[in-house]
């Protein structure tokens, strides 16, 4: 009897044992600079509301991003984009994208402004992407790298997990 109650307290130690969950391996970290270019437009609508000019359209873009190796590829991009123009040179514009890369997807929100302050932004992917960009969180800002308003760098920290 002794000897079967051993046997059945190392059975359920093992048990217990096997039942723990394994510790996650911690989340991998990017820091990444990147390049966009958008290389199209369309669906354009200019509206002026007092002495602000309101700008919206949907836009293509080619987007520099960094895999949980280090590398850096090249997605492409659609989105939609509106913008406030002030007559004072101030802008304020918001962007929701999904940059496509391989078999995956990974969605953006952003938004800068430009006033006397200067040139302020924000990126933040949105859900955890798919495919080949599935589990990525991404959060940084951009800026604009020439006057034409098509070409930005950005900086952003990707999450793996």
């Amino acid at each position: 009897m002794k000897f079967l109650t051993r046997a059945l307290t190392a059975a359920l130690a093992v048990a217990a044992m096997a039942a723990v969950p394994a510790q996650a391996d911690p989340a991998t970290t990017i820091e990444c600079y990147g390049t966009v270019e958008i290389t199209a437009t369309s669906n354009m609508d200019v509206r002026t509301k007092g002495s602000n000019t309101h700008v919206s359209f949907d836009f293509t873009a080619n987007h520099e991003l960094c895999l949980e190796d280090g590398s850096h590829v090249m997605g492409t991009v659609t989105g939609h984009m509106k913008q406030r123009l002030g007559a004072d040179g101030s802008l304020d514009l918001h962007f929701k994208e999904t940059v496509y890369y391989g078999d995956g997807s990974l969605r953006f929100d952003g938004a800068a402004s430009l006033d006397s302050g200067g040139w302020q932004s924000e990126v933040h992917s949105k859900g955890h992407g798919t495919g080949v960009l599935a589990g990525i969180k991404g959060s940084g800002n951009f800026w604009p790298t020439d006057n034409t308003g098509t070409h930005f760098a950005d900086h952003i920290t990707y999450r793996y997990h």
